[in-house]
């Protein structure tokens, strides 16, 4: 997301941003910009509204400033800055910003796609801070439409040995993944699955006559 050769220097792109962020544009012609002129920054919602955020400061080779993410709901948006350049007019800089104040990080770790006998589920829940927080586990054998539960309040170790055998046998399976920090949780729905411990083939062993008999 650049123009004119300037880009976001902070927040890095692709990870979710909590508290105090630092907003930084760097590069380009950043240099030759008149020092006593400010960028400004803007929040775009999911509606297309913009929400002025800061104003950035000239700093060294850029613009420089800081914001409070907690004065907005957690979410998807989009940052916006118009910078001013050298010949007076407004270059446009965006780019996408999650904001994870107060929502839980929660997330499958690798899911096979057919699930026999006693298998490992594997997750990461946490909260915005980092700190491993405790999950519950559910299983849809209709791909969605009604939950059974497997475990509540799992450990914070992020592994829970699932024993398929116990739960219905569905081409249309689903896992649905809770954590919550505080009165604020978080869900991950997982892709579709298949549990199937009643339809694997019969094993047949001879054990009488023994081999050339």
């Amino acid at each position: 997301n650049a123009a004119g050769g300037l880009e976001w220097a902070s927040p890095a792109e692709g990870e979710a941003q909590t508290g105090i962020i630092i907003l930084s544009i760097q590069g380009g012609w950043a240099h030759a910009a008149p020092a006593s002129q400010s960028a400004h920054a803007y929040l775009r919602d999911g509606e297309g509204r913009l929400l002025p955020i800061s104003e950035l400061a000239p700093a060294a080779s850029g613009w420089r400033g800081v914001w409070d993410s907690y004065a907005v709901l957690d979410g998807d948006y989009s940052l916006v800055a118009l910078v001013p350049t050298p010949d007076g007019r407004l270059a446009r800089l965006e780019r996408p910003l999650t904001i994870c104040n107060r929502t839980p990080v929660v997330a499958w770790g690798a899911l096979r796609e057919v699930w026999r006998g006693i298998q490992p589920l594997v997750w990461r829940a946490e909260s915005p801070t980092g700190q491993p927080l405790p999950a519950t586990v559910e299983y849809s054998p209709d791909d969605g439409k009604h939950w059974v539960m497997l475990a509540r309040d799992i450990g914070l170790s992020g592994v829970w040995l699932w024993d398929t055998r116990k739960t219905p046998d569905s081409s249309q399976g689903r896992l649905r993944l809770t954590a919550c920090a505080g009165d604020v949780c978080a869900r991950e729905v997982s892709p579709p699955l298949r549990v199937d411990n009643a339809n694997r083939p019969p094993a047949i062993t001879l054990l009488a006559p023994s081999p050339g008999l």
